[in-house]
C-alpha cells in the first residue's frame, strides 16, 4: 500500500497495482473560485484507480463528496500535546503563525492588535511577497528573523509596549512552543476554506485562546464560545 500525500504522485497511481491512500490537503475550490488540480473532470482516472480518498476535516470531506469524490474517511491531524507547555505567564502580544498570505489573514491580525493595544507578533514564511510588502511590512516596526530565540529577542526590544508589530521570519518547533505559551491569544482571521489549521491544535495544547473566522475546518477544532 502506498500513502500519498503530495498531488504531483496523482498521475501515477492508475500505474501503481496495488492499492494506494490518497490524503487530501487542500482546498475544493481556490480562492478565486477555480477548482483546483484535484478536480475529477480535470484528473478522471483518480476515480478508476485503486485508490482510497482520506479528508482531513468534515468540512473538507463535504466539499469533495459534493463535487464528485468517494471522500468516505476523516482522520484529523494530531499532535502530542505534551510536547506544548502550559503558561499561567501570558504576554502583552497577540501571536499569528502561519504562511504569509492573504488567505490567512494576518493584515487582520495587526488591524486587531493596533484595536486593543496589544503587541503582535507574526511568525511564518512569506509565501506570498506583494501580499508582505504592501500589507505587512509597512506595519512592521521591529523584525527579530535573523534571532535564535524569538521570544527572548521580543523582550529585548525597546518602544512602548502595545504599538509594536514584530516579525520573527521562520519559527521551528523548538522557536514557536514559547511563543504560544505566552501569547495572550492566537489570532487565524482566515480568509478560505481552511482544511485544518494544525496551529490551531498547538495553540489549544498549551492553552491559549484562539480566536479565527466560522470558515472552513475550524468549527470543528474551536469551540465557539
Amino acid at each position: 500500500c502506498i500513502h500519498v500525500h503530495d498531488e504531483n504522485l496523482l498521475p501515477f497511481l492508475g500505474r501503481v497495482q496495488s492499492h494506494s491512500l490518497l490524503t487530501l490537503h487542500f482546498e475544493y475550490k481556490t480562492r478565486d473560485g477555480k477548482i483546483n488540480f484535484w478536480d475529477p473532470v480535470m484528473h478522471p482516472k483518480i476515480l478508476e484507480t485503486n485508490t482510497t480518498l482520506v479528508g482531513i476535516s468534515r468540512k473538507q470531506q463535504e466539499d469533495f463528496k459534493k463535487a464528485g469524490y468517494p471522500v468516505e474517511h476523516v482522520v484529523y491531524h494530531g499532535i502530542e500535546v505534551e510536547q506544548f507547555p502550559f503558561s499561567p505567564n501570558r504576554l502583552e502580544y497577540l501571536l499569528s503563525l502561519g504562511r504569509i498570505t492573504y488567505v490567512k489573514g494576518q493584515h487582520t491580525v495587526i488591524q486587531v492588535g493596533k484595536k486593543l493595544g496589544l503587541d503582535v507578533i507574526l511568525a511564518g514564511n512569506i509565501e506570498d511577497s506583494t501580499y508582505f510588502k504592501e500589507r505587512i511590512e509597512p506595519h512592521i516596526t521591529h523584525n527579530v528573523s535573523a534571532k535564535k530565540d524569538k521570544l527572548v529577542a521580543y523582550l529585548s526590544l525597546p518602544g512602548t509596549s502595545g504599538s509594536r508589530v514584530v516579525y520573527t521570519g521562520i519559527v521551528n518547533d523548538v522557536q514557536k512552543k514559547p511563543l504560544y505559551a505566552h501569547a495572550k491569544a492566537f489570532l487565524m482571521p482566515i480568509l478560505w476554506e481552511e482544511p485544518f489549521g494544525l496551529v490551531l491544535i498547538e495553540a489549544l495544547a498549551g492553552g491559549t485562546p484562539v480566536v479565527t473566522f466560522n470558515r472552513g475546518s475550524a468549527p470543528e477544532i474551536v469551540a465557539d464560545k
